[in-house]
């Protein structure tokens, strides 16, 4: 049996407490949500907790925080978010018990042929997507699962680590695989981001016999379209977007703009052009170079890294091509040997050359080694969510941490490379405002052919360092302000922007309401020790109601009670669900 629930209905084991007990605040947008206060006993700290009262224009509405699914709910033949193979039989664990994913994260909901879906994909490796299908209660809104299963990607030779998701305006998913290996080595060592033990598990994916798969299969955005009513999907690696460690795929409203942000260490940031409205197969793709102005303040200008149809990535893909394929290669000793070209990328200082030729291909397959090479910046770390404020034409990027690369004149991390960015240092992270400028050229001075081409970056929010005594001096971040911001989104019609939390400076990171108005924030949902609040997608109008999809993925997984797993008090599976629902905001205004 099937049963709709919030977080409250759960009962002591991690739940949700509704009714926080500090004042409203009023968006000027419409919007009210009371604020959840700083979690303070062990109890408290166990908990989902969102605000108690959700308004508009002055209204109550019965908007609050309804659970979806967590890992390990059953609703068809497997539980929720085990791992499969390419034959979709579900992956276990070696004493036998299903392998579940517990890092649920991206989340959409889509109308599709009549009926309405969700898909939540999770960053494991083989990665897991369920579909799932919903009923949508006409009168409340409120949404129940009917069933669920894991999207077959065998098609795509399977995926890895998802993590962020956005839901194209034409009504697809896009999911961004969060980890590229890096090809110039060879064997696990080409992975460099996690152990053998969890690439063997990608292996798994194509049985007990199954090879590695090779490293220029990892790393790129995915695309699932549901085509039937009955819940068949179409899957598509997105080859023309690029090959690095994507976060998410931002589609603009001309349905050809797409904003890719790079979630590492000293990574890029990116501008596709898809050639067609509502078709990411081929396009021209931009790397951002950032000039320095102001403090916190900067100036994009576009690089163009060339036109590609994805049919020319997977043949050469299909024919088995290499790193040694596309590039000359070196060490610096410690400087380059004539005709290689000095870079500094997330994978280190390099001397590089394309073989002639190939640079369409490499653009591709090594996008941010190709970019370093064109001038590109390779400075940004660990950009995460994209949001944006379409009536304002603002773009909204979040940096979960300032250092490195992003500094000035960082010794090792702007080693080999440029230092184009020179932000102050801010562990606890900030988020830019990117606008629009017209008539936008790249670096040649040809046009580019979009309305959506940002120019000016300016940091509109960001956390702070701040220490705490006793119960709280696991915080290292200001309380009363972001720390690591993640996901991003933004409620048009309400002028709110929304952001989650993945960090360390807050015990119990949170979901907060940002008034772009007037800078005011406001904590709305707090979560368990150390689980990540993810999974933000905006839906304004699903039949007739908008909702916000959360996740609150892997709670107390870092946790410093080593008997956490045996106690009664706490549940460390994941959620998704959504704050919902909403009156459709943009039809109201």
């Amino acid at each position: 049996m099937v049963l709709r629930t919030s977080l409250l209905a759960i009962g002591v084991v991690a739940t949700v407490v509704l009714g926080a007990t500090a004042a409203s605040m009023l968006q000027p947008g419409g919007l009210e949500f009371s604020e959840v206060p700083v979690p303070a006993s062990r109890a408290e700290q166990h908990r989902v907790v969102v605000s108690s009262s959700i308004k508009w224009r002055g209204e109550a509405l019965e908007a609050s925080f309804n659970t979806l699914f967590r890992t390990g709910d059953r609703f068809g033949e497997l539980p929720f978010g085990q791992l499969v193979d390419v034959q979709g039989r579900g992956l276990t664990r070696p004493d036998g018990s299903p392998h579940l994913c517990n890092t649920l994260d991206g989340a959409s909901l889509i109308e599709a042929h009549g009926e309405v879906f969700s898909l939540v994909h999770g960053e494991c490796r083989p990665g897991v997507m369920q579909l799932s299908r919903l009923a949508q209660d006409a009168r409340s809104g409120l949404l129940t699962p009917d069933w669920s299963r894991p999207v077959d990607f065998a098609s795509v030779r399977g995926g890895d680590v998802f993590c962020g998701a956005s839901v194209s305006p034409w009504g697809t998913h896009l999911a961004g695989e969060e980890y590229d290996a890096n090809a110039r080595l060879a064997g696990f060592e080409a992975k460099g981001d996690d152990t053998a033990e969890s690439y063997a598990r990608l292996a798994a994916y194509n049985g007990p016999d199954g090879a590695p798969r090779p490293p220029y299969w990892t790393g790129w955005t995915h695309e699932v379209a549901i085509t039937s009513a009955a819940g068949a999907t179409e899957v598509h690696k997105r080859f023309a977007l690029g090959r690095f460690s994507h976060e998410l795929a931002r589609v603009m409203p001309d349905r050809r703009t797409v904003y890719l942000s790079d979630d590492t260490s000293a990574g890029g940031f990116f501008l596709f052009l898809a050639d067609r409205a509502d078709d990411l197969s081929s396009g021209t793709l931009y790397g951002a170079r950032w000039e320095q102005r102001a403090a916190g303040q900067g100036a994009l200008s576009w690089i163009s890294l060339g036109h590609a149809d994805e049919s020319m990535v997977q043949a050469a893909l299909s024919e088995g091509v290499g790193f040694d394929d596309l590039f000359t290669a070196a060490d610096p000793a410690p400087e380059c040997p004539a005709g290689l070209q000095s870079v500094r990328t997330n994978l280190g200082h390099e001397c590089l050359a394309v073989h002639a030729g190939k640079g369409p291909l490499a653009s591709r397959l090594e996008t941010r080694r190709f970019a370093a090479l064109q001038g590109v910046t390779t400075e940004w770390h660990k950009a995460e969510g994209i949001a944006l404020d379409p009536q304002r034409k603002r773009l909204y990027l979040a940096l979960a941490r300032v250092k490195r690369a992003a500094l000035k004149a960082h010794a090792r991390y702007d080693l080999g490379g440029p230092d184009h960015m020179h932000l102050e240092p801010n562990p606890c992270g900030v988020v830019l405002g990117l606008d629009v400028v017209p008539e936008a050229r790249d670096s040649s001075g040809a046009p580019i052919d979009s309305e959506w081409v940002v120019g000016a970056a300016e940091i509109v929010v960001a956390g702070a360092p701040k220490a705490y005594e006793g119960a709280l001096a696991a915080n290292t971040c200001d309380l009363e302000r972001i720390a690591g911001p993640d996901n991003l989104e933004f409620i048009p019609g309400a002028d709110v922007l929304v952001v989650a939390e993945d960090a360390k400076g807050h015990q119990n990171n949170a979901l907060w309401a940002i008034d772009i108005t007037t800078g005011e924030s406001t904590r709305v949902m707090t979560v368990p020790l150390v689980g990540e609040v993810a999974g933000l997608n905006w839906i304004p109008d699903l039949g007739g109601f908008g909702y916000l999809t959360v996740s609150v993925q892997d709670p107390f997984s870092d946790w410093d009670d080593p008997d956490w797993d045996r106690r009664t008090d706490v549940d460390p599976r994941s959620w998704t669900g959504y704050i919902g629902p909403f009156p459709p905001f943009e039809a109201a205004r």
